[in-house]
């Protein structure tokens, strides 16, 4: 966003309306016209009918596209374009146009109701041709100040918005511009949905997996990303995933993938780093799961953030893979819930049961799957409910966000947000 100072005197050009000359009129035919027509263009016509927008109490004010009330267009006196208002949508042509003076036509709402001590967000709709520039003004009353921002078109409907910030002069009114920056003659633009609404700010929530395929498969992390967005959140989600790593080699000292890690850190300031250990290793190694847990636990709480295990799932029952660890069902899940509690109590971490999750699930619903056919991978069901264990955990909202993934039917979705809950609240 750019923030432009212009003179006084161009502020008063803006403000300059183009007058409509009043063409004499036939009283025989007004005489003529029912009740519910109108004289339009010497003829007696039934006026459309123009459905007003709901008022938005949550918006300081949502600019009405939905007739020509307190909209005016400002032509340099130059040929003016062409206007038609419908549906609620302003949609308007350029004239014959001065080259030198790319911003000879502007449509204009004057009188915004502006407090310089709030910030706000402006959001609208258009659609217009390939690589035309429009540019939207905001005047802050009757100052020199105007905030501009600019948007290239790509012929098809788009949803823009920018955030006025930290305004700088007491104001009490102001107008709002829109501008055919590259606009040429015969091209036209269509807005709508104006809005202007008082800035929310969301304190950013920055998250990093640390992990294998069980992290990475379905694209995990980034449905938490999606569960946050939906929810209103300003949450940003990165990952760092090797097939079949195993949290040891992320702490090798000279290592690729440790370095990565060590950068990763450094980058921003996370609040939460996940660790996701090889499937069977806190039963197989236990000693060295609890080692590196130790080690990586300390330097990212250096960092200022905090640790979360991710505790993971026994093999399907009754595979091959599982009957090759020489347990159960029930006794590998429970060697590994096991390791992952021990390993959150001693060194002070979170731990997400997403294990806990797959058992009861496994156990109380057989006819939903969360494992691949290699018998040990999640697939999408498996994954959401990972993902929504994290996204409960760390926002602690137990509500339907509805964020989905594709292929999860949202009946299915809400049975498995239930057993994430059960788990959790066990913990």
């Amino acid at each position: 966003m750019k923030k432009l100072l212009y003179t006084a005197l161009l502020f008063t050009a803006f403000l300059t309306l183009t007058a409509c000359d009043d063409s004499e009129i036939d009283d025989s035919i007004i005489d003529n016209c029912e009740n519910n027509e109108q004289l339009v263009a010497g003829k007696c016509v039934v006026p459309e009918t123009v459905v007003l927008p709901e008022a938005d109490t949550d918006n300081l004010f949502k600019l009405n596209v939905g007739n020509t009330d307190g909209w005016e267009l400002f032509v340099n006196n130059k040929t003016e374009p062409s206007m038609d208002i419908k549906d609620g949508k302003f949609t308007f042509t350029q004239a014959e146009k001065d080259e030198d003076n790319t911003w000879a036509r502007k449509l204009t709402y004057s009188t915004l109701d502006i407090d310089s001590t709030k910030d706000y967000t402006v959001e609208f709709n258009a659609m217009g041709p390939v690589y035309r520039e429009i540019t939207i003004y905001i005047g802050t009353g009757n100052t020199d100040s105007y905030y501009e921002e600019t948007f290239t078109l790509n012929g098809m409907k788009q949803s823009f918005s920018f955030d006025i910030v930290d305004l700088e002069e007491t104001v009490g009114s102001g107008i709002f511009v829109i501008g055919l920056g590259t606009f040429e003659n015969g091209d036209s633009v269509t807005i709508s949905d104006i809005e202007i609404k008082e800035k929310v700010f969301v304190e950013e929530v920055n998250i990093l997996f640390i992990g294998n395929s069980f992290t990475y498969y379905n694209n995990m992390p980034n449905m938490v990303e999606q569960m946050g967005l939906t929810n209103g959140y300003n949450v940003n989600v990165e990952s760092i995933t090797n097939g079949g790593y195993q949290l040891i080699q992320y702490m090798t000292a000279g290592t690729t993938a440790t370095q990565e890690v060590l950068d990763k850190l450094d980058e921003r300031d996370w609040d939460y780093v996940v660790l996701q250990e090889h499937s069977n290793k806190p039963d197989t190694n236990k000693t060295e799961f609890l080692y590196s847990v130790q080690e990586l636990n300390q330097l990212i709480t250096s960092k200022g953030a905090q640790t979360i295990l991710y505790s993971t799932w026994s093999y399907r029952d009754g595979s091959a893979k599982l009957a090759s660890t020489g347990y159960t069902y029930t006794e590998f899940y429970n060697s590994l819930t096991n390791a992952y509690k021990e390993a959150a109590e001693t060194y002070g971490t979170l731990r997400a049961p997403v294990g806990t999750a797959f058992y009861n699930l496994t156990m109380e619903q057989s006819s939903i799957n969360l494992i691949k056919s290699d018998d040990f991978h999640p697939n999408t069901a498996g994954s959401y409910v990972a993902a929504f264990t994290f996204y409960s955990m760390i926002f602690g909202e137990e509500s339907n966000n509805e964020y989905l993934p594709s292929g999860l039917a949202s009946d299915t979705a809400a049975i498995l947000r239930t057993y994430v809950f059960g788990a959790i609240e066990v913990e």
